[in-house]
Formats: C-alpha cells, sequence, structure tokens
C-alpha cells in the first residue's frame, strides 16, 4: 500500500471490505475506535425512530466526555490525522441513514376515488375489496404478528383463518378470527353486517357478536344488532348495485357524489325519505330511482351538478 494513500480512502476500503483490519491499523495510527465501532455495528439491528435518536444522544454525550477526560498527549506524526473531516462525513452519513430510515414507507395506503372499487390481498391471503371513495391502511411489517389495519369509508372482507384480524374505524372496531364481513362508516354511521363465521364489534363502550345474517348499526349512542334480508348472501355493491334503505334525500346525495362523481342539489321543499337500489354503472338509472317515486325532475348543470326539482 502507498504510503501516500488519503486516510480516509483507507478506512473506506476497509468499509467495503477490500483490506484487513491488520492492514488498516499498521498502514494508519488513530483508526482503532472507528475500527470498534464498525465491528459492533454490524451485529446491530435496525432500532425505530425513536429508539435511533435516543442511542445517537447518548452516543454523543459519551463521546464528548471521553474526550474531555483523556490527558492532553503529543505526538510526533509525519502528517496530522484529518479528524474533522471524518467526523464530518460520519455525522453526514449517520444523517443520510436516519434519515432514509425515517421516510421509508412504514404504512401501505390504499385509496379509491368516486364509483371506484380496489381488490386488495393482504400478506396473509386475506382479501379486502374497498368501495368507492374510501381509504385503508395497514403496516405489512407488523402484519404477521399483528392483523390490524385502519379503514375509512366501506369494505367488503374474506379473512383468512389466523390469528386476531381487526378493523379500526373513526366510530368503532370489528374484530374477527376469519369469517366474511362488510364495514360501512361515513361520518356518525357505522355499520357492520356478517355474513358467514363470527363478527366481535365494539362502540361507544359496547360490544356485540354477529353471526351469519345479522348486522350491527350505532344509533346516535347505542350499538343495535338486527337481521339481514335472507336472500342477501353479500354486499349489494359487490355485484355493482347500491341498497339505501329508509334514506333522507340528503343522505342519498351523498352516496350518489360517492358513486358517480355528481353532486345532487335540490331545493329544500323536495326533502324526503325513500327505499330503493340502484345501479352503480348506469348513472341514468340511479336519477330515476331517485326522481320517479317523488314525481322530480333534473337538469345537468354545470362542475358535474345536477339539480332536482318539482
Amino acid at each position: 500500500m502507498s504510503e501516500d494513500l488519503p486516510h480516509i480512502e483507507i478506512l473506506a476500503r476497509y468499509l467495503n471490505r477490500e483490506i484487513t483490519e491488520d492492514q488498516l491499523l499498521n498502514e494508519s495510527e488513530g483508526l482503532e475506535e472507528l475500527v470498534r465501532i464498525a465491528k459492533l455495528s454490524e451485529s446491530l439491528e435496525v432500532p425505530n425512530a425513536t429508539a435511533m435518536s435516543a442511542a445517537w444522544t447518548k452516543f454523543s454525550s459519551r463521546i464528548a466526555e471521553e474526550e474531555k477526560a483523556k490527558p492532553a498527549v503529543v505526538k510526533s506524526m509525519k502528517r496530522a490525522f484529518p479528524w474533522t473531516r471524518v467526523m464530518s462525513i460520519a455525522a453526514a452519513i449517520g444523517a443520510i441513514l436516519i434519515a432514509t430510515y425515517l421516510i421509508l414507507p412504514k404504512e401501505t395506503t390504499i385509496e379509491t376515488s368516486y364509483g371506484e372499487s380496489n381488490l386488495v390481498s393482504l400478506p396473509d391471503g386475506s382479501e379486502v375489496n374497498i368501495f368507492a371513495a374510501s381509504e385503508m391502511s395497514f403496516n405489512k411489517g407488523k402484519w404477521e404478528k399483528s392483523r390490524e389495519l385502519d379503514l375509512s369509508g366501506e369494505a367488503y372482507f374474506k379473512v383468512k383463518k389466523g390469528k386476531s384480524f381487526t378493523v379500526h374505524t373513526p366510530n368503532g372496531d370489528v374484530r374477527v378470527l376469519g369469517t366474511s364481513f362488510n364495514v360501512y362508516q361515513r361520518n356518525d354511521n357505522f355499520e357492520v353486517v356478517c355474513f358467514t363465521g363470527k363478527v366481535e364489534v365494539s362502540s361507544n363502550g359496547q360490544k356485540t357478536i354477529l353471526t351469519p345474517g345479522e348486522k350491527a348499526i350505532l344509533s346516535g349512542s347505542a350499538l343495535d344488532k338486527s337481521s339481514l334480508d335472507p336472500s342477501q348472501k353479500e354486499p349489494a355493491w359487490i355485484s355493482g348495485k347500491v341498497r339505501f334503505e329508509n334514506a333522507s334525500l340528503s343522505e342519498i346525495s351523498e352516496m350518489f357524489e360517492r358513486y358517480y362523481g355528481y353532486k345532487l342539489t335540490f331545493d329544500a321543499e323536495v326533502e324526503s325519505k325513500m327505499s330503493g337500489i340502484f345501479l352503480t354503472q348506469d348513472l341514468e338509472n340511479a336519477i330515476k330511482v331517485i326522481c320517479d317515486p317523488i314525481e322530480l325532475n333534473y337538469i345537468f348543470e354545470n362542475n358535474r351538478t345536477i339539480h332536482l326539482s318539482r
């Protein structure tokens, strides 16, 4: 090795396994501490962000204390070792590693827009069909230990048997072991329907167990349980239909915009409640389902708006 080879390059070659530790120490003085740190780091696991920050602070403090406690030693050297440059590079590398770790995606988030649904396969093989204007997120890295996800909107789940599977929503949680069920959560509305297996629903300190053909609805602060129509084997929207029961025109308008991307406007005097089913892929059919029973007229306006009137 050339005696003129810069210390930084020698250190880099050692870290890249191009030279041995003995060759490194024979070539340059003062690198023993960095070699020790490099060897220790090989057995470390990647900590979380909080642990990394705390460890770095503790390490920096320790180095400062040791440097302060060292007696002054004067050595005759051919060339001063560029410690300032080494520590600057080390600090920069540390900052890059921490920043890289912090920006790595920890959560997988899936969003659907108006009139769109998305079938997602989870790490354990469970399936989630996410309905229009909804958002679901989960952590792939933690999935094997904890099958948990967050949902805002509506989704139909087919869960593989295994450890507890939990769906968290702003209005309540759903916990199962292996089953198929639908979760609806929008604003203050929360509804869970069980199609197979058993489902535990909790909200506002209340819990209820659902079996196939049962549903739980959050009504005010109460979690009520009722039965489904025996003919309903899966959510209507899975087959391209939207079912609404005794819903106000205002509520239907929210559904309409979510499924079709058109906003419904109407005068206060036409407000009413109704029940029915409309096809998610047929805008004309949906308008007729809403307007025909209460004899409303409609007109398409600018900005994807439809106005209803007498």
